[in-house]
């Protein structure tokens, strides 16, 4: 490792324990995103004037932290407007740091403006669902209600790499059975997917877990130098199976 590459992961380390400090509290995968972010940020405003902010130092508290001021302190019954996010900012880190947070972005074109639920926003790797000519310029958070279950796992060959499988769940719940789920998959492909799998109305048992573990292999896999597709979805089910059971666990009882 050079020189500068030891004083970027120092910075990062830095910066990392000041979120702690504030009760930001995020995953090596996270901050992976968090890095691939910059990088992308740094590699597009080459040829477009996105933000004067570019040193990675001023980046970290200036754009990265105080985005993620939020995240801790979102009520959980309030929709949330970013106006005006040309660069990303806050919207992006707070998607990063807040799975549990569904955003909607909107864009605007030069006859008008278009919603794009964030879930449809990748359309692959690097690659936003947005037109040369138009820009995002708010997102809105429906936030779930107070005391609903909650976890995100994933597992990665080393530290800090890319996830080789992550699952990110939500349970709403009452007397035990799913008035709410939401349970997402990355790492498998270019994209995150769902599990084709209803939660709704149905008693959560393990029964019920192992089922959505299992709708993973009905999902779209990629294979690399590292791992096959078949790997990635038996991962995809670990972390769905430990991701379930954790956000259960998390729901409020009163």
């Amino acid at each position: 490792m050079n020189q500068g590459n030891a004083d970027n992961q120092t910075q990062w380390q830095t910066w990392r324990k000041a979120c702690q400090e504030m009760g930001i509290n995020l995953s090596d995968h996270q901050e992976t995103q968090l890095r691939w972010l910059y990088e992308h940020l740094l590699e597009v405003n080459r040829h477009t004037n996105l933000t004067r902010i570019t040193a990675l130092d001023d980046f970290l508290y200036r754009h990265l932290l105080d985005s993620l001021t939020l995240a801790p302190s979102l009520p959980t019954e309030a929709k949330v407007a970013d106006i005006g996010s040309g660069a990303g900012f806050p919207a992006l880190p707070l998607a990063i740091a807040r799975p549990d947070i569904q955003v909607i972005a909107r864009v605007t074109l030069p006859n008008g403006t278009r919603e794009i639920p964030f879930a449809d926003f990748p359309l692959g790797l690097m690659s936003p669902a947005i037109e040369a000519n138009e820009l995002v310029v708010s997102v809105r958070f429906p936030l779930w209600k107070r005391g609903h279950g909650f976890a995100f796992e994933e597992f990665a060959r080393r530290h800090g790499d890319f996830a080789v499988a992550s699952a990110a769940v939500l349970l709403e719940m009452e007397h035990g059975r799913v008035e709410r789920g939401s349970v997402v998959v990355g790492g498998l492909d270019s994209r995150p997917q769902r599990p084709k799998v209803g939660l709704h109305g149905r008693q959560s048992s393990t029964a019920l877990f192992d089922e959505v573990a299992a709708a993973c292999d009905g999902l779209e896999a990629m294979s690399d130098s590292h791992v096959d597709a078949g790997y990635r979805k038996r991962v995809a089910r670990a972390m769905v199976r430990r991701a379930l059971e954790r956000a259960r666990g998390r729901v409020a009882t009163d």
